[in-house]
């Protein structure tokens, strides 16, 4: 809570830690609840296998944001659902997770 009351606000954490981003998040629990974040962003990759890791175990540390994966070369973004296997493909990809009280062009 430290480290949140120095923040009136945070826009984006951004987690690329290889593989250890629901550690990450399992310990920010008390900053992600004082000051939540409007985009959390982490990279899903082949790390992920190794350590188990899945969408649907960090969107647990995330309730009230909605799953986004972040589309190369300028095409914006596409919907994805953390229960479904084909968005936990272990490519390299990168997702943010997005407060749903937040409006994006394109989504409801």
């Amino acid at each position: 809570a430290l480290l949140a009351s120095r923040f009136d606000a945070i826009t984006l954490l951004k987690n690329d830690v290889e593989g250890c981003e629901h550690e990450v998040l399992r310990g920010a629990q008390r900053l992600l609840a004082a000051a939540p974040p409007t985009f959390v962003q982490v990279e899903m990759n082949w790390h992920h296998l190794f350590t188990g890791t899945t969408l649907r175990m960090l969107a647990a540390h995330l309730p009230g944001y909605r799953l986004l994966q972040l589309v190369p070369y300028g095409r914006g973004y596409v919907p994805r659902d953390v229960n479904d296997a084909w968005s936990n493909m272990f490519a390299f990809t990168n997702f943010v997770f997005v407060r749903r009280d937040i409006r994006l062009p394109g989504l409801t």
